[in-house]
């Protein structure tokens, strides 16, 4: 099991502060890793994503700005920024300039309408049925049986544990059993891995053996977790974003569509199973348009791929990326 990443030691790895009031000793409210080998966030990206987090209270015409239109700034500079690096001191200079810089007051913490922490699930008894854990029947105490060559079938891994069924979350309102279940994660699988014969971010993973789809240790990873597929954006142009993220709840179409869209190989990519626990922990992002690497902590084992260009299929979906 990989060790549980707190906000603390998230912050221990900053080398950008944030701070506001304008006395002696100003207090850090936020911060961000930036790569001193490859620095890629620009102050452009820094104001969208603090905007994503925090409201402040500048002018009220900026801070009206900040709460409407902080999800369009955050893609639209991403896009930007990321994707043409060559233009960043242009883009900086002429932001600084358009955008003059402000003493902030004391910011206040925004919770924005699609964020749940990667280890939670929702709370509404109406998303987190898990329908499976009370139709599992108890594992036998007798040894498992095993061919004499102790190989697994490729549909499932060694690694993934028979707990993964007893897991799934799916809304109250589907009639989901073990068979449909089964179907579901092997058809996931196996799409992904048509789609793919190694990890996105590292290139490992290819089987030396013919007969071998992909290599020990690959996973097929959903971008958005199972667990929030409540939250999976989904363009809806009949209606408003805010209306259909508090709508979905109640309707049973929507939640089956969002779930579905979840377990489609569109939310899905193949990681190494070290790289997937980073991915899904949330310590690396990759850009929906660019397909950058960004490392969000200065750790050895992920700093060698920031800023490397991540193999995705061109099916998968852009919009679950930009979420994650």
């Amino acid at each position: 099991m990989a060790a549980a990443v707190t906000a603390s030691m998230r912050a221990v790895g900053w080398n950008v502060s944030f701070y506001y009031r304008s006395d002696r000793y100003p207090r850090a409210f936020a911060g961000l890793y930036q790569n001193p080998r490859k620095p890629t966030v620009t102050f452009t990206d820094a104001r969208s994503e603090l905007a994503l987090c925090f409201e402040f209270k500048t002018s009220s015409n900026d801070q009206q700005r900040n709460a409407d239109n902080a999800d369009n700034d955050h893609d639209d500079d991403n896009n930007d920024n990321n994707g043409n690096n060559d233009n960043n001191d242009s883009n900086d200079n002429n932001d600084s300039e358009t955008k003059c810089a402000q003493q902030l007051l004391n910011p206040g913490h925004r919770r924005h309408h699609a964020y749940l922490p990667h280890n939670k699930s929702p709370s509404d008894s109406r998303l987190n049925i898990m329908p499976l854990r009370r139709k599992i029947k108890p594992r036998s105490r007798s040894p498992s049986k095993r061919t004499v060559s102790g190989t697994t079938s490729p549909e499932k891994p060694a690694d993934d544990a028979d707990g993964e069924y007893d897991n799934m979350v799916a809304p109250a309102s589907m009639d989901i059993d073990m068979d449909e279940a089964r179907r579901v994660i092997t058809e996931f699988r196996m799409a992904c891995i048509n789609r793919a014969t190694c990890c996105a971010v590292s290139g490992d993973g290819v089987p030396w053996c013919p007969g071998q789809p992909i290599g020990p240790g690959l996973q097929a990873c959903h971008i958005v977790p199972q667990q929030h597929y409540h939250l999976y954006p989904v363009i809806n142009n009949a209606m408003s974003a805010s209306h259909a993220d508090r709508a979905i709840e109640n309707s049973p179409r929507r939640l089956r569509e969002a779930w579905l869209n979840t377990w489609s190989s569109d939310n899905g990519i193949l990681l190494m199973k070290h790289i997937h626990d980073f991915f899904d922990t949330r310590l690396f992002s990759i850009h929906p348009q660019a397909l950058l690497i960004r490392v969000f902590v200065p750790y050895q084992a992920l700093e060698p791929y920031h800023g490397r260009k991540a193999q995705v299929s061109p099916t998968v979906d852009r919009n679950a990326l930009r979420h994650h």
